[in-house]
């Protein structure tokens, strides 16, 4: 195991690495996303004609995340991976809504993928909106934030508690649960930086 792209990563997120078998995945996140800090472009050979073709045959991601929709939030550029490599789904606030729990399960029981990342950003405006009250054009969405946040008045406390809460949403689905206890399937939780373009892992 490459201990120095581990440095940065908690204990939690380490073990759910080692019960599924995962280390590989989390740090080719982590690399990835150091290669995105640093300004490093996706490989073109990731979206060429050839790995264009190579994928008609079909998919297999290495990952899956659900990000938030924010257009400043770009999950592949973020882990500098390219075609078939993420299983990406997007909404607002990166709550696991019906749908968003619908294509984990496919993703996790069709797909056979193992790891999942739930990615919380700074500066989010779903959950902005959320704590000052203003969710009128999203009521869904702030409904579930304030059930996932309770009482938390902190912004970047309410990200991440937010995020948590979801993943744990997630590793409760009754078709996502049994996976997780056979060691078939991990969520953990990263919070991006909208300035620094760093993940911290917390989950």
């Amino acid at each position: 195991m490459p201990e120095l792209i581990f440095m940065d990563v908690p204990a939690n997120v380490l073990e759910k690495a080692r019960k599924t078998n995962t280390y590989d995945i989390v740090a080719k996140l982590v690399d990835g996303n150091k290669q995105f800090i640093n300004g490093k472009s996706i490989d073109p050979a990731k979206t060429d004609g050839t790995k264009r073709k190579e994928l008609l045959a079909g998919q297999e991601p290495w990952f899956i995340v659900l990000a938030c929709s924010d257009s400043r939030v770009v999950p592949e550029y973020i882990f500098n991976v390219g075609l078939g490599e993420c299983f990406s789904i997007e909404v607002a606030g990166n709550v696991a809504t019906l749908e968003a729990i619908e294509s984990i399960r496919y993703a996790a029981l069709h797909l056979h993928t193992r790891l999942m990342v739930v990615l919380g950003h700074s500066q989010c405006g779903a959950v902005t909106a959320t704590l000052e009250g203003h969710t009128e054009d999203v009521p869904n969405i702030g409904r579930e934030i304030r059930k996932n946040i309770g009482d938390e008045k902190d912004l970047d406390s309410a990200i991440e508690t937010n995020a948590i809460a979801t993943a744990k949403k997630i590793e409760n689905d009754e078709q996502i649960k049994p996976l997780v206890g056979e060691g078939l399937f991990a969520v953990i939780v990263g919070i991006y930086d909208l300035d620094s373009g760093k993940v911290e892992f917390v989950y």
